[in-house]
């Protein structure tokens, strides 16, 4: 798949992905309904012209979009077409509106750093949305909306920050959903025990793995991710994965790195707790399991050491969002989570990596750090437009790779 491509499928229900990630201070308690807690910056939900106030009305629009999006003849049917246009169009104007709160430094301050890039995305995607919507490409448009719950669920299972809500009074009927997609919406809006009960009923299904052998590995990963990366229950991995070890309808192909999932949860299980640790400590400890998992891994896409990767990038996320992380520290992060964002890729939005490398660059220009992110990015882009035809990078592209690699190694850039 092309990286324009790649790129095109980060669309609408990214929405739901912001409504979430602005809620970033921990063990906050949500107020009745769809409420949205956010730092000083992000103001209160009740306003509708703060950020958290457009977070909440993104979510109302998602909550009359979604049922339709899942339906096809619901969303093709001629009844319901303005409605869709006008949700469309209405997330394209909240999307507008976030993308400028973020420039101006209003966005919540305590997030990870890649936010802002992925904003810019969503942005720009929700106009290719309504144009093909209004060129009639409706199929397409229902189908790429469709696919993009998945992204918003890679952010929000990233890490435990925000608010967990056990039930959100979103105005939808969830039995209009299958149920791997309810999974994902209850994921993809932090209702995680939610996601994790429906992600498990769907694994037991034995006709999933007959008929779409993809997706209940998706399933399988995602329930995993959500109990490593948010959950942070060594105990739960356990018992998870021996479910999955247990299940004789498993594809083969995850029954053999479950194994080795429970051999890491195991040896997390065994594991001193720590309590309050510096971020020093905490970028040793990521970048030690970075290690193990890299030592241990077979091919680019091993799946079997998972449970590492989700460990180490559960901790970096929670680094960088940290403000009072020194420069050194926050670069050295921002290259480890290139790194283990490039390890799972295929569980993140397929480019975050490249996010974080070019991050990296500008963060320390000059620098051996700066250096090796620059590597990783350059051999990323490079395998990314590699074909039969050869490598074919385009030219805009080509250009930006080489201001970065003059930024990394001090050398003026060319105008």
């Amino acid at each position: 798949m092309t990286k324009n491509l790649k790129a095109a499928r980060i669309l609408v229900l990214i929405t739901v992905t912001a409504f979430a990630c602005a809620c970033v201070h921990r063990g906050e308690k949500p107020a009745t309904g769809v409420a949205v807690a956010g730092s000083t910056s992000a103001g209160s939900a009740s306003d509708p012209a703060s950020w958290a106030g457009r977070m909440q009305k993104l979510s109302v629009t998602l909550s009359d979009l979604l049922p339709l999006v899942a339906s096809p003849w619901r969303f093709a049917a001629e009844a319901n077409q303005a409605r869709i246009e006008a949700d469309v169009t209405s997330l394209r104007l909240l999307a507008h509106s976030l993308s400028k709160d973020t420039n101006k430094g209003q966005a919540p301050e305590n997030r990870d750093p890649a936010m802002p890039v992925v904003e810019g995305l969503f942005a720009e995607d929700i106009d290719r949305a309504l144009e093909s919507l209004h060129a009639g490409n409706r199929e397409y448009a229902r189908a790429i909306l469709k696919d993009t719950a998945n992204y918003c669920i890679t952010c929000h299972t990233q890490t435990r920050n925000g608010p967990s809500y056990p039930k959100l009074s979103l105005d939808i009927n969830m039995k209009d959903l299958p149920r791997l997609e309810r999974a994902e919406f209850y994921a993809a809006t932090r209702q995680f025990d939610l996601a994790v009960d429906e992600f498990k009923a769907a694994l037991k299904d034995p006709s999933l793995p007959q008929t779409d052998a993809f997706a209940w590995e998706r399933a399988a990963r995602s329930a995993l991710a959500i109990v490593v990366r948010v959950q942070k229950n060594p105990d739960k991995a356990v018992d998870f994965i021996e479910s999955i070890i247990r299940n004789k309808q498993a594809p083969a192909y995850v029954r053999e790195p479950a194994i080795h999932w429970l051999k890491s949860a195991k040896e997390w299980r065994r594991e001193r707790e720590p309590g309050s640790e510096s971020s020093a400590d905490g970028l040793s400890r990521a970048s030690a399991l970075i290690a193990k998992a890299q030592a241990a891994q077979k091919f680019p896409l091993d799946h079997s050491q998972d449970v590492l990767w989700f460990r180490a990038g559960s901790l970096l996320h929670d680094l960088l969002g940290q403000p009072s992380l020194d420069d050194a520290a926050r670069t050295r992060a921002l290259f480890l989570a290139g790194v283990d964002a490039e390890a799972t890729r295929d569980m993140n939005f397929w480019t975050m990596h490249e996010t974080y490398f070019e991050l990296c660059i500008k963060r320390s220009p000059h620098s051996a750090q700066a250096q090796q992110c620059f590597d990783r990015l350059n051999d990323s882009t490079t395998l990314g437009y590699s074909g039969s035809a050869g490598v074919l990078i385009p030219p805009e592209v080509h250009r930006r790779l080489e201001t970065l690699r003059r930024l990394a190694a001090g050398e003026p850039t060319v105008k």
